[in-house]
């Protein structure tokens, strides 16, 4: 009869719990560094470092347990720097991304404490582009912005530390369809190009971030 009490009431505060906290606010977070040397008759003839920033906003509204629909956007700075040992081709470039969309939350687990669930979202954005060598002298890019199309699944994990409070930890990117319109300078499409990736460079694509439920 015990056993049967405590159940009924771990099932009721776990039910409370979720009417309670119908929204969900989120921030991601995530850092990726490369570096790549490439070697011509066994001496390093150019080293390129790229370094990537990610910041995601979300905010979820759960419409039942296992289901959550949301709003999202997403600015990415990746820098790159080129150095072709020292010659006058020193090269360092700079993508700016900013791009907003709409994301599934299925929820593969949540006992109010701790949730799994996978997402799927679809992403419209721009890009700029700036290309600058050791002269401080800007090179403009024949095709300077992009109009961007993304199609993505991640997956996630949150843990609800202090009332509503939270932290999560997510796979970013584990299948993704890209579409990509270049544009001159004056906004005309010069060409598009589209890619799919699957399961590429998955702890390059972890993020972290905090969460409120309420």
């Amino acid at each position: 009869m015990k056993y049967f009490l405590f159940i009924t009431l771990f099932f009721c505060a776990t039910s409370t719990s979720f009417a309670q906290q119908k929204f969900i606010i989120s921030t991601h977070v995530g850092f990726n560094n490369n570096h790549k040397v490439t070697l011509q008759d066994g001496f390093e003839e150019s080293t390129n470092i790229e370094n990537r920033t990610i910041i995601s906003p979300r905010f979820a509204y759960r419409i039942n347990r296992a289901l959550a629909l949301g709003l999202s956007y997403q600015f990415s700075r990746i820098t790159s720097q080129l150095d072709q040992g020292g010659s006058y081709y020193n090269l360092r470039s700079i993508n700016n991304m900013h791009a907003a969309g709409l994301f599934i939350q299925p929820y593969l687990y949540d006992n109010g404490k701790i949730a799994v669930f996978l997402e799927g979202d679809i992403y419209i954005g721009r890009s700029k582009s700036k290309l600058e060598h050791d002269g401080d002298a800007n090179i403009q890019l024949s095709s300077p912005k992009s109009n961007l199309y993304t199609m993505a699944a991640h997956a996630g994990a949150r843990y609800n530390f202090y009332k509503g409070l939270g932290l999560e930890a997510r796979l970013n990117h584990l299948l993704s369809y890209n579409t990509v319109k270049h544009l001159d300078i004056d906004g005309n499409e010069t060409g598009n190009s589209r890619s799919f990736t699957a399961f590429n460079d998955i702890l390059g694509n972890v993020s972290l971030g905090l969460s409120f439920s309420f």
